[in-house]
């Protein structure tokens, strides 16, 4: 009989179903113990554009059609330009967790954990039967179910894993990791099952799940390559020469998804594979440095304390392969462990696989796609069977001792106890600085401080959202001193030195760290908005202009460079252009209450207010008390000679307000100087008057 149909003719053995029970309680209770003081962590980085900006999640119903558009989600929503299919499946998550708990991060947390576990529940399934495949059958007899468990919970506690879980956004890695295991669990059944039916419901459920994993995020592209490295690790017969040469295909294979995934990582753009110009390091020197990054990871994995782990690392970029001198011999490494997880693939094939499915599943995000050149998130899924020989090699202790007589197998049971608990307990212990953005940032400051990132963030996360200015900016000046690859994060210090000087009415030294942005990254498109809104608010509109109409041409889909084209056209007199842009800026967010009162006072100025009062009073509905749309309100019914409706308006708009602060009353609630000094003089006098007229009528009124 040919040895393939052979080895697909027998199934795992897979009916300990009271093990499975105890596993799926034991790993619940690991995982929920080890992410229990995580629930209330802090929003950070990609969460904020992401899911609390991104108004395509903040979904109001559960129609058919609201969900889907949540598939359209886009990644960089602050980007111009109309999303397409995007990750649907984690953008579908993240637009049900903001329909059940808006922004409140415990429920999206607790779905984070929950897919953790699940990760985890799939693995320790996978691990089970890839220990009962023709080509590991008889290894380890009757110690399936407890390997597995050991490998499953050793990476479910790995103090690695938190970035993937407790960083919200990256349950798109985890929700595809879950899927990826899936399909591969699904393949193993389907591979070992003798029913055709039963076969081929299999394979379908793995393309299913493939399709999924792509959908939650690109790098489960990588899942063919990852079956036929399965299938040549754990069923094909190396005795064989036509195994042998067949071998073969699984490397070029492998080379196709890569390209494919990478593909699909720059959005289907084949252009942006290689866009570096968001990067101060080329290709090469990305490729050269991710070598001693794989193996820190490694590192990380295998000895994960938490003064290890941190959003940011210092990376010293490899310019060549002997500076640092460090490049060579990691390159040597790793190319030393691939060819190694090779020579074992007869022999023992779960290290094997384990090594080499770690090294194909970094071959995306660890090559020379323009990524950031580090993120511990990036082993969630590479790292799955790294412990499986591992718990493979303790088991094989315990058996080892236990056939002696000798009581030393407790001693290793104890080992695996203690390192599980230690694993778990490292793991609540780095969730703690995940609990708030000061412990957080400084946390990453203290591990990294050559790096321009923490000093950037607790600024942003933390001093300026107290309202300590000085001090944020006393830190942004710091950062001018330290590290950065990203064009764009160098960039943001002098944004938001710009904008601290800005607050301080300083134009001519906003607009100077505003020329340092632009000149640090020319393509951040939020610089140039803001060269024209310094300049705009300097009282230069035509300069602000001309530095706005390029920026408005380039992100036709913008909602803020319409806005401020709409205003700085309205203040030169341009009323017409205005409306146009409002127009835009309506069609993008129709719900906009300030571009729905800009829209009124511009359709005021121009001479309609019956318009503009239909306008204003979609503001009114939703806010009565709205001091400039109340003030605009009664421009329009005086303009249509409706005194006493003006009147109604005017009350509202003078409840509170003392007949000596009309006048500041109005000037607060007009924007950037819109509305002529006659129109504001003649206002001020009616308001004035209105105001002694209720006066006088309460007073006749009182007995």
């Amino acid at each position: 009989m040919d040895p393939d149909i052979k080895a697909a003719n027998v199934a795992p053995a897979c009916s300990n179903n009271h093990g499975v029970y105890w596993a799926v309680l034991l790993l619940f209770v690991l995982v929920g113990l080890a992410y229990s003081n995580s629930l209330d962590a802090i929003w950070t980085l990609d969460d904020d554009p992401n899911i609390l900006q991104n108004s395509r999640l903040h979904i109001k119903d559960l129609q058919p059609e609201t969900l889907f558009q949540t598939f359209f989600s886009p990644l960089h929503p602050d980007q111009d330009g109309q999303p397409g299919l995007n990750r649907p499946l984690a953008h579908l998550s993240f637009a049900l967790n903001w329909y059940f708990g808006k922004d409140s991060p415990a429920g999206y947390r607790l779905v984070n954990i929950f897919i953790h576990f699940l990760v985890a529940f799939v693995l320790f399934l996978v691990i089970r039967d890839l220990l009962d495949t023709p080509n590991m059958r008889g290894k380890n007899p009757g110690r399936e179910g407890s390997i597995a468990l050991i490998g499953a919970a050793l990476w479910a506690v790995n103090p690695i894993q938190t970035q993937a879980v407790v960083y919200i956004v990256q349950r798109m890695a985890s929700l595809a990791c879950l899927f990826y295991l899936l399909a591969i669990w699904c393949y193993i059944r389907g591979r070992a099952s003798e029913a055709r039916r039963r076969r081929t419901a299999f394979f379908v459920l793995t393309m299913v799940s493939f399709l999924a994993g792509v959908g939650s995020k690109e790098n489960a592209i990588l899942l063919p390559a990852t079956l036929l490295l399965l299938e040549f690790s754990f069923f094909q017969d190396w005795s064989q020469p036509s195994v042998r040469r067949r071998f073969s295909y699984v490397l070029s294979s492998g080379l196709c998804m890569l390209l494919i995934g990478g593909w699909l990582f720059s959005s289907g753009k084949l252009d942006a594979l290689l866009n570096y110009s968001n990067r101060l390091f080329t290709p090469w020197e990305r490729l050269l440095t991710q070598p001693r990054i794989v193996l820190f990871y490694l590192s990380q994995i295998f000895y994960p304390v938490p003064g290890r782990l941190s959003i940011v690392h210092d990376v010293e970029l490899s310019r060549s392969l002997f500076d640092p001198w460090t490049t060579l011999p990691a390159i040597f490494s790793v190319l030393a462990l691939i060819c190694f997880g090779v020579w074992q693939m007869r022999k023992r094939p779960m290290l094997s696989f384990a090594i080499l499915f770690y090294f194909l599943n970094h071959a995306i995000e660890s090559s020379v796609i323009p990524l950031e050149l580090i993120y511990e998130h990036r082993n969630y899924l590479p790292s799955l069977f790294l412990f499986a020989p591992v718990a493979i090699g303790l088991q094989s202790l315990i058996d080892h001792y236990r056939a002696q007589g000798s009581t030393f197998y407790r001693v290793v049971a104890l080992f695996i106890f203690l390192l599980i608990t230690g694993f778990g307990a490292g793991t609540y212990i780095r969730n703690l600085a995940w609990l708030d953005p000061k412990t957080f940032w400084e946390d990453a400051a203290h591990k990294a401080p050559l790096s321009m990132r923490p000093l950037h963030n607790l600024a942003y996360y933390h001093y300026e959202k107290h309202g300590d200015y000085e001090k944020a900016y006393e830190l942004y000046q710091r950062e001018l001193g330290l590290r950065s690859y990203d064009r764009k994060e160098l960039s943001s210090v002098h944004v938001n030195l710009a904008n601290y000087y800005y607050r301080q009415g300083e134009f001519s030294q906003a607009s100077e760290h505003l020329a340092q942005a632009h000149a640090a990254f020319p393509d951040f498109a939020l610089v140039r908005y803001l060269q024209a809104f310094v300049l705009f608010k300097a009282g230069q509109p035509e300069k602000a202009l001309d530095t706005l109409r390029p920026l408005v041409a380039e992100r036709r889909h913008s909602f803020d460079e319409h806005y401020l084209m709409a205003q700085i056209l309205l203040q030169t007199g341009n009323r017409e252009d205005a409306i146009v842009h409002l127009q835009n800026c309506l069609h993008v967010l129709p719900d906009s209450a300030k571009a729905q009162t800009l829209m009124g006072i511009a359709l005021s100025l121009k001479g309609n207010p019956e318009r503009a009062e239909w306008f204003l009073g979609l503001v009114l509905n939703r806010s009565p008390s709205d001091k400039q749309a109340l003030l605009w309100m009664i421009d329009c019914q005086l303009q249509r000679s409706e005194p006493a409706a003006a009147g109604g308006y005017a009350s509202q708009f003078l409840e509170g307000v003392a007949t000596d602060q009309i006048e500041g009353s109005i000037r607060k609630a007009i924007d950037n100087n819109l509305m002529p000094v006659d129109t504001r003089e003649r206002l001020s006098r009616w308001l004035w008057m209105h105001a002694h007229e209720q006066t006088s009528l309460t007073l006749k009124s009182s007995p």
